[in-house]
């Protein structure tokens, strides 16, 4: 697990920049091509979204599949905590949020601190509390 990386998109989900556009039910919606770098770039994405722009190659034509697959190996991730991170799941596969356009950021940061912290995001708890 990248925790580096991961205590950065805490920083980012903390954020109180204008322009951050955070969806969980989006992975990238963008026309834009450019890193984002030190600077948030306006695009709405998820947790695997803005990790692919701010760490790997993302470009628009990429698709969900590419985008999970390059967030979960930039964040150093099982393929059990990727999905259950990205998809807001349990461990086990299970499904917890059906409209996953209604998860906020300290939700989600929550999800963060929680993964980094036990190996699981969490999000029952997070959700649901």
């Amino acid at each position: 697990m990248n925790i580096e990386r991961l205590n950065e998109i805490l920083d980012w989900l903390e954020s109180d920049k204008e322009k951050l556009r955070f969806n969980m039910g989006s992975f990238v919606l963008t026309s834009d091509t450019a890193k984002a770098e030190n600077n948030w770039c306006g695009t709405s994405c998820c947790l695997a979204g803005y990790t692919a722009i701010a760490y790997g190659g993302f470009t628009p034509g990429n698709t969900v599949i590419h985008v999970f697959e390059e967030a979960w190996e930039l964040l150093e991730l099982t393929y059990e905590q990727a999905r259950a991170l990205f998809y807001c799941n349990t461990i086990e596969g299970k499904n917890l949020w059906l409209d996953l356009n209604g998860i906020t950021r300290p939700q989600a940061a929550q999800a963060v601190r929680n993964l980094i912290e036990s190996g699981d995001p969490k999000w029952g708890a997070v959700l649901y509390a």
